[in-house]
């Protein structure tokens, strides 16, 4: 097939125009990172929400920070086992959707107000769904580690404020319990880890596109009821004094947001800082009144209703121009050999700011991709893929 070009959808005016159906996202798993990295299917890596404390240093901890190797390549892999352990424990995936982590339909939900940043995803079509995955090549990567070291310490504050409002510790009730989460965290209890990570995997829907999509979530308030209306969000942010960090702030709210939206996470809480690190205060956001907080801004830098026509159109598009290159259906058609499985059909989506999406056929191999040691079909594991057709197989029967 040859390459498609597909234009960022206009901007129209929001007051009589359609407004897409998101169906609220559905809990379906939760598997955590630990210390090293490696991955578990239970919830050991959740926190539950405290509180951070005006004063706090947000320096504190950084000598002995741990930071997750930013040249990993995880693919999906996480995304890819916790949705076949769904499977196998009976659930159900529907076809029709596309499955991914959060930040890639971040991407597509700020596309039309999103005037400087490029970036660029892989793509396949596997069994009746689009997965999609970040691309970024090693060198990229390299030379933003090395970009990125003259402001370490700031991307640092954002994780430090995390720890200090968070706690790992399941809440209790009562009044010992109450006065526990309210004692203030000293420095010395501060210790980062960036390899732990707790994620949720939720179903949902744009239009008449499914997603089924994991995504990173900070924590929980109260004891875990399995309810993404649980979850908070944390965010940090140089202390506003000018109106033109304000209106930066403002646009800033549309990835919140999108992140908190996507995933279902109903509130936001966000730490000012000083310039030395020194938490100032917390404001917290419900996410669903972001949009009306924005729209009733003088010259409102974006707008939720544009974002989601924009993420249902695109959504529409990929799924048109790329379900067909699924070669699945057809391998079933021909007997399923199992031994002999098809070529997958990989594609290169880049993203033109103010201009929109070119996808590019790649045939069956990812080119610049970073080696591992797993055995993929495109960028999916092959233990994955083989799995996932042999519960199709058990689930459709004995054949006649």
């Amino acid at each position: 097939m040859a390459n498609v070009e597909i234009p960022i959808p206009a901007v129209r005016n929001t007051g009589n125009s359609h407004l897409p159906a998101y169906q609220s996202p559905h809990l379906i798993a939760t598997y955590s990172h630990i210390a090293d990295r490696s991955i578990v299917h239970n919830d050991a890596s959740m926190s539950y929400y405290k509180g951070a404390h005006v004063g706090d240093d947000l320096k504190a901890g950084y000598g002995n920070f741990v930071e997750r190797d930013p040249l990993l390549e995880e693919h999906l892999d996480g995304l890819c086992e916790a949705l076949l352990r769904f499977r196998q424990n009976g659930g159900r995936m529907k076809s029709g959707a596309i499955v991914t982590f959060r930040g890639m339909l971040t991407r597509l939900l700020v596309a039309a107000f999103t005037d400087r940043d490029s970036w660029e995803m892989n793509a396949l079509a596997f069994d009746g769904n689009v997965y999609l995955e970040d691309h970024v090549t090693r060198d990229a990567k390299m030379k933003r580690q090395e970009e990125e070291k003259s402001w370490a310490q700031q991307s640092y504050f954002g994780y430090s404020f995390e720890a200090f409002a968070t706690t790992d510790t399941k809440p209790k009730t009562g009044k010992a319990a109450a006065d526990k989460v309210k004692k203030k965290k000293r420095p010395s209890d501060i210790s980062v880890n960036t390899n732990v990570q707790w994620c949720c995997v939720v179903k949902g829907k744009i239009g008449n596109v499914r997603l089924y999509m994991g995504g990173e979530v900070d924590c929980v308030e109260g004891e875990w009821q399995k309810d993404m209306r649980q979850c908070v969000e944390l965010k940090t942010n140089m202390a506003m004094e000018s109106q033109r960090q304000r209106s930066n702030f403002e646009r800033k709210l549309m990835k919140h947001w999108a992140q908190s939206y996507l995933l279902g996470v109903p509130r936001i809480e966000i730490g000012f800082r000083d310039a030395q690190g020194f938490l100032t205060g917390t404001e917290t956001y419900q996410t669903s009144q972001i949009p009306r907080i924005i729209h009733q801004t003088p010259k409102a830098p974006w707008c939720a209703v544009a974002c989601l026509q924009s993420l249902e159109e695109l959504t529409d598009r990929l799924m048109e121009v790329l379900l067909p290159t699924d070669p699945i259906p057809q391998w079933k058609s021909d007997g399923a050999d199992a031994s002999n499985l098809p070529q997958p059909s990989a594609w290169r989506i880049s993203f033109h700011p103010n201009r929109g999406l070119s996808l590019r056929n790649m045939g069956s191999s990812i080119p610049d991709a970073t080696p591992d040691s797993i055995s993929r079909w495109g960028f999916l594991p092959t233990a994955f893929v083989r799995q996932m057709l042999e519960l199709d197989k058990a689930a459709a029967g004995p054949q006649v």
